[in-house]
C-alpha cells in the first residue's frame, strides 16, 4: 500500500498520502521550482532559478548530470512523452523548446507576458499557463502557438488533463478553477472562489476521471 486514502469531506474529494523522506538531491545553485520525468526509466529532471536542467536516476540521487540550461529562471518544465525533448518555461513568458540530443539548438519562444507556471502535454498539443493569466495552445510537432485564450485578468498557476474527458482544469491566481475542452479550445464551465487564495496545483483522481483535488495557498 503507497498509504494515500481518498475521502470525501463536504462534497469534496481529500487524500491523506503517508510521506517518508528516503534521499535527498543536492546541486542546484537555487530555488527548485519543477521536475518532470526524464527518458529512461527511474530517471527525473529538475529545473529551477539557476536555470539548470539536471537529470537525476533514482538508483545513484548522488549524482546529478546537467542536461540542459538557459539564461532565465525557468518555473515550470515538461517531458515529452517518448522523446528526448523538454519544453521549459521561465520567469520572463519564454517558452524553451530543447531538445537533449542537441542542446544547443535550444529555441526561445517569447510569448506570455508574464511568468510561465505550468505546461501540460496533451497528446499532440502542449498548453502554457501565464502568469498574464492566459492559456495557449502549441502544436509539439512544430513547436508553434497556434491558440490562446485570457481566462482570467490574474495569474495562471497550474494545469491537469484528464484524457478521459477530453478535458483542462486550470487552476488561478484569481481563486477560480476554469474547465476546457482541450480539443476544441472552449470554455466548458468556471469554478469561482474554489479555494481562499491561489490554486497553485491539481491532482487528478487516480481512478475517478471526473474528479480531482486542488491545492490552494492558505488564506
Amino acid at each position: 500500500m503507497d498509504g494515500r486514502r481518498w475521502t470525501v469531506d463536504g462534497g469534496r474529494w481529500t487524500v491523506d498520502v503517508k510521506i517518508e523522506k528516503i534521499y535527498t538531491c543536492s546541486g542546484h545553485r537555487a530555488a527548485l521550482y519543477a521536475l518532470a520525468p526524464a527518458k529512461e526509466e527511474g530517471h527525473f529532471i529538475s529545473a529551477g532559478g539557476d536555470g539548470w536542467m539536471v537529470e537525476w536516476c533514482i538508483d545513484d540521487p548522488e549524482t546529478g548530470k546537467l542536461v540542459a540550461s538557459v539564461e532565465r529562471q525557468v518555473f515550470s518544465l515538461c517531458a515529452i512523452p517518448g522523446t528526448t525533448r523538454l519544453i521549459a518555461g521561465n520567469m520572463d513568458g519564454g517558452v524553451h523548446w530543447i531538445d537533449l540530443s542537441d542542446p544547443e539548438r535550444t529555441r526561445n519562444v517569447q510569448h506570455h507576458g508574464k511568468g510561465v507556471f505550468d505546461i501540460q502535454a496533451a497528446g499532440e498539443y502542449v498548453f502554457t499557463a501565464g502568469g498574464d493569466g492566459v492559456i495557449s495552445r502549441w502544436v509539439v510537432e512544430t513547436g508553434k502557438s497556434t491558440e490562446s485564450y485570457q481566462l482570467s485578468n490574474q495569474a495562471l498557476r497550474c494545469i491537469a488533463w484528464s484524457e478521459q474527458r477530453r478535458e483542462l482544469a486550470v487552476g488561478s491566481s484569481d481563486n477560480s478553477i476554469y474547465f476546457l475542452d482541450s480539443e476544441t479550445f472552449a470554455l466548458k464551465k468556471t469554478l469561482p472562489g474554489a479555494h481562499g487564495s491561489s490554486v497553485l496545483r491539481w491532482l487528478l483522481h487516480p481512478t475517478a476521471g471526473a474528479c480531482s483535488a486542488a491545492a490552494g495557498m492558505p488564506s
